[in-house]
């Protein structure tokens, strides 16, 4: 590749005569000549630029961006990158922008909190378990206490990397789960508390949701035999995929899908009136 100029001490704007590329690497930019060849493999990094849009992005962070934190994000995003397969190269930009943003405000004193953390983490397990790696890594490599709603941040990032979007479709997703878990709570006319139990309800309320996004819609034998048996839990089961329903734009489910919502409602409603009861808990299984 060939510099087209230098960016500052530790990355370069080269060509290979076709692309663009941003090279990273410690000291690599350091009296780096217009024209000069440079070894691919003389870069810790090498980052494609796709457009000039990205180009532009990309070079305004590589000259405001704390070079320390530039690599630290870097690395970081190889970290979930193993754990989560291919990531979109815009990761690279999006993230690194977001999350010095975030290390000068926390450095100003300013902490922001995440209101959707429990159906984040809830919705993308996989992606919020990567990110908590990226979270630890940052704080540990960078000396800052990013606090863990940042967690929640940094899985719509990665949840956009893999599926190749803009952070605004995972936050619709989630937003999407929450206002159906509202609904829900309105219709049994309870408060589920944060932890195990909404956890269950939002993992739950997102999966049938990806389902019938996907088509991929339960019949059951049983569905009169539910509605007749569980009267109460097959009038919220409705609630629910319709509010779905709603959201997505397809029909409703039939009996069969509302009779599995029904009976998973049933065992959970149970569930939570075992947790608050004050009596002591039965006894189990014991050989």
């Amino acid at each position: 590749m060939y510099v087209h100029r230098g960016l500052n001490n530790n990355a370069v704007l080269a060509s290979d005569g076709t692309h663009e590329f941003v090279l990273v690497g410690r000291g690599i930019g350091f009296k780096a000549k217009v024209g000069e060849g440079l070894r691919v493999d003389e870069a810790e990094k090498a980052y494609h630029l796709l457009d000039s849009a990205a180009k532009t992005h990309y070079l305004d962070l590589v000259n405001r961006v704390d070079p320390d934190v530039f690599e630290a994000v870097s690395q970081a995003i190889d970290f979930a990158g193993d754990l989560l397969g291919r990531l979109h190269p815009s990761l690279y930009a999006m993230l690194t922008d977001h999350l010095a943003f975030a290390i000068e405000r926390l450095r100003e004193g300013i902490v922001v909190h995440n209101p959707l953390l429990q159906e984040i983490k809830s919705v993308f397990p996989d992606e919020f378990r990567a990110a908590e790696l990226v979270l630890t890594y940052l704080n540990s490599s960078l000396d800052v206490p990013l606090p863990h709603d940042e967690a929640a941040f940094i899985t719509l990032h990665l949840n956009a990397a893999r599926r190749g979007s803009t952070v605004k479709e995972p936050l619709r997703d989630t937003n999407a789960v929450s206002d159906v878990v509202a609904q829900l709570q309105q219709a049994l006319d309870i408060e589920i508390p944060a932890g195990e139990q909404y956890d269950r309800v939002v993992s739950h309320v997102s999966e049938l949701r990806d389902r019938m996004r996907r088509g991929q819609l339960r019949s059951s034998p049983l569905a009169f035999a539910i509605a007749r048996g569980l009267p109460s839990e097959w009038k919220v089961a409705g609630t629910v995929l319709n509010a779905l329903a709603a959201q997505l734009g397809c029909g409703v489910p039939g009996a069969g899908e509302r009779a599995f919502v029904s009976f998973w409602l049933h065992g959970w409603l149970q569930d939570i009136a075992a947790q608050s009861s004050t009596t002591a808990p039965a006894q189990g299984c014991t050989d």
